[in-house]
């Protein structure tokens, strides 16, 4: 146990190195560190979740994970049995690098959907550590990009639970709340269920430019639930804030977007073509 405590350190610490991301990839050290994350010490694995976090950051190391076909499933186990706060938002990291890689990995996403990750995320969710509540809420926005996602978050009530996030005292949990809201009313029910969730009532007083992520989320949300025709005529009181945002605004994408939803409210034309008439 001793000798394996040592090398699993000697990996975390040259998995901060980019150039020993290939090498432990050839020398096989994934699927070894994989094996190290199974074990009862706590410092056993958390050195090597650390090291594992690291090294997927390269495209090589992440493909390991993901073409075994059953490691992230094995990963996600161990979540639901780690009771070591640090060493679970490690785990969630892994997790969220290999869905998201260099474009969104729907291999992974269904390995993980396959066995509810969506369960998890909202389990951990509920965790009063600021670090642990992150890293489960940006695990959920990214699962939620596959259609089983959306639909096993709507199920499981994750809308529901999301929106208080809207006003959480964190910044990053306040956009990974968002940026999962607005991935999960893609979904003609999550359209519905926010609506009759009593979420309408939260985008008005958000449309804000002091912070351009968070409007330009807010704004997207909007775009999404306005579909809806109860949420649209509530939230006809935005447009002349959105009109507003578009002369102050110095953001040309955020224009754009304040554009898009005053011809979402209006409903009266196509929408998106010839976004520069819309007034």
């Amino acid at each position: 146990m001793y000798l394996r405590q040592e090398l699993a350190m000697c990996f975390k610490y040259a998995s901060a190195s980019t150039e020993a991301w290939d090498a432990l990839v050839d020398l096989k050290c994934i699927d070894k560190l994989v094996e190290y994350v199974a074990v009862d010490n706590k410092l056993l694995r958390g050195n090597a979740l650390s090291a594992l976090n690291d090294c997927c950051l390269s495209d090589r190391a992440r493909d390991v994970l993901v073409n075994n076909g059953k490691t992230l499933q094995f990963i996600l186990k161990r979540i639901n049995e780690e009771t070591d706060r640090v060493n679970t938002v490690a785990a969630l990291d892994v997790l969220s690098k290999c869905v998201i890689g260099l474009n969104y990995c729907e291999k992974a996403m269904k390995e993980l959907l396959n066995v509810n990750a969506v369960s998890t995320a909202l389990r951990l969710m509920d965790s009063p550590f600021l670090d642990l509540k992150e890293a489960a809420t940006r695990f959920l926005c990214l699962i939620c990009f596959h259609i089983k996602g959306k639909d096993q978050a709507i199920k499981q009530g994750a809308i529901e639970k999301l929106l208080p996030y809207l006003h959480h005292i964190e910044p990053r949990i306040q956009i990974f709340g968002l940026a999962a809201l607005m991935s999960i009313t893609i979904a003609v029910e999550g359209k519905f269920r926010i609506v009759f969730a009593g979420g309408v009532p939260y985008i008005k007083p958000m449309l804000d430019l002091t912070d351009d992520v968070i409007c330009l989320y807010v704004l997207q949300l909007m775009i999404n639930t306005a579909h809806h025709p109860g949420a649209r005529a509530k939230l006809q009181d935005c447009i002349p804030i959105l009109r507003k945002m578009i002369t102050e605004s110095t953001s040309a994408w955020l224009k754009r977007t304040c554009r898009q939803g005053i011809q979402q409210l209006q409903f009266t034309s196509r929408p998106y073509p010839n976004l520069r008439f819309v007034r």
